[in-house]
């Protein structure tokens, strides 16, 4: 049985929820205000919330950042709800990290209708996320067999790395179901890392490395709402402060699968500028880890020279300028050369 919480001030409209979606097989929770609701979330973590905008001691907005912004329910999905049926209203809490906005005045069969659609979406990335701890554990059980059975290592060593992939292409999908464009943008990110590695100088299992944290920078973003990701707007400030968790999420993620552990700090700090100015944790300079600046300077390139829902594509040489202009700023300036280097050779050729 499903857990629904509604938030709510109207006694009517808790009680008429409560009375329909319990005939529907939900178990529902009603609060009343801002208040009641913190209470309440420390100690239960329901499938699904309802939420008014306007509540006598809290505004709806600002418990719905805080939603989004605790990683402990950041994953539960909210249906914002208001007697306000204005455009304004409602592009604000999608961009907060809501689900949908619905009018007081939508049908309860129409409501219906979303909780269900969330709740499947919700229950597709559970699953996906289920499949992805089997086949972690299934690695670590490698992982010892190489260990113990050296006899055995060629061949276990190449059900591992298949393992391992496997594993990859699965963190990839869960990312995908929540966002089209974050897959083939992370396959060219771990590409263009790849090469700027290689040509650095770096060893064959920090390439590896290198590649693999290039497809997953991103996966982070499995905890930020659907109409955050795929907003057709620029971001807020709240927003923004929202979407900037997929770094410490991310990092969370491969720092608790051991085969991805060592590549977490990667991830972690992909978003660090040179100059101080970044997240999540300001680190400048040499502070980052090579990898990456790397990874910062591919990610950066592709995603100013890609159409995004809120913009059309950069040209390569638009993007080269705008970087340029960054070097020592954003970018570690000797890593910025030599990917410049990369790009006028790529093009010459």
């Amino acid at each position: 049985m499903k857990h629904m919480l509604v938030v709510d001030d109207s006694l009517v409209i808790r009680k008429t929820l409560k009375e329909y979606f319990s005939k529907k097989d939900f178990e529902v929770s009603t609060v009343a205000d801002g208040r009641s609701f913190f209470d309440f979330i420390e100690k239960n973590s329901p499938d699904i919330i309802i939420l008014d905008k306007v509540l006598p001691d809290i505004d709806g907005f600002n418990i719905l950042f805080q939603i989004k912004l605790n990683a402990e329910t950041s994953n539960i999905p909210v249906i914002l709800f208001s007697t306000q049926d204005e455009t304004d209203t409602e592009i604000r809490g999608l961009k907060l990290g809501a689900e949908v906005y619905l009018s007081k005045d939508s049908k309860l069969e129409e409501m219906e209708v979303w909780v269900e659609k969330i709740l499947l979406k919700q229950e597709r990335i559970t699953n996906i996320k289920k499949n992805m701890g089997e086949m972690s554990r299934r690695i670590s059980n490698r992982e010892s067999e190489l260990i113990h059975k050296s006899e055995q290592t060629r061949t276990l060593s190449t059900r591992y790395n298949k393992l391992a992939m496997d594993l990859i292409d699965m963190l990839l999908k869960l990312l995908e179901v929540r966002d089209f464009y974050t897959k083939k943008h992370s396959e060219k990110v771990s590409e263009l890392s790849v090469i700027m590695a290689s040509q650095s100088g770096m060893q064959r299992k920090e390439i590896e490395d290198i590649k693999i944290a290039g497809f997953l920078h991103d996966i982070g973003k499995i905890g930020i709402s659907d109409s955050i990701l795929n907003s057709p707007n620029l971001l807020n400030f709240e927003s923004r402060k929202v979407i900037e968790r997929h770094a410490d999420i991310g990092a969370d993620v491969l720092s608790s699968i051991e085969s991805l552990r060592d590549i977490a700090p990667f991830v972690k700090y992909h978003h660090e500028n040179f100059d101080g100015s970044g997240y999540p944790t300001g680190l400048k300079k040499e502070e980052i880890p090579f990898q990456s600046r790397v990874i910062r300077i591919a990610d950066f390139f592709d995603a100013m020279s890609t159409d995004r829902v809120y913009r059309p594509a950069y040209s390569v040489e638009e993007t080269i300028e705008i970087m340029q202009k960054n070097s020592g700023k954003l970018f570690d300036p000797q890593v910025f050369d030599l990917f410049v280097k990369i790009v006028n050779s790529s093009s010459a050729g």
